[in-house]
């Protein structure tokens, strides 16, 4: 599968896949889920704006003790400005901060009903 996302990063089947197969390994173990971790990092880095990967981090996330952790990395380490739509949502899902759904409502024109439909909701 790295092949396939050397190919081409913004692959997102390949991304999919990645997770498949991940997801499907029992058990998980905590030195795998890190490296996967660097991994996708590494790779936002290389292309904030890539949401496919983003979309993988945050699965990632979901078998991890603390996503927050994850944050702080990736918001040390990912520096554009102002941060990629991408970024936001990923860091919206992890805080549920309501000033990070107000920006996204702002700047994210395709998704705005479905942020203020967040917004709205509990």
């Amino acid at each position: 599968m790295n092949k396939l996302l050397e190919m081409d990063i913004f692959n997102n089947s390949a991304w999919n896949q990645r997770y498949f197969v991940l997801s499907h390994r029992n058990p998980l173990n905590q030195k795998e889920l890190e490296s996967e971790i660097e991994y996708t990092i590494e790779k936002i880095c290389l292309y904030p704006e890539n949401e496919s990967a983003w979309n993988y981090l945050n699965g990632l996330c979901k078998w991890t003790k603390d996503p927050l952790a994850i944050l702080s990395k990736v918001n040390a380490l990912v520096t554009t400005e102002p941060k990629a739509i991408q970024h936001l949502m990923f860091e919206f899902f992890v805080t549920r901060e309501k000033s990070v759904l107000k920006e996204l409502i702002e700047r994210d024109e395709i998704r705005k009903n479905y942020y203020l439909y967040l917004n709205e909701t509990p």
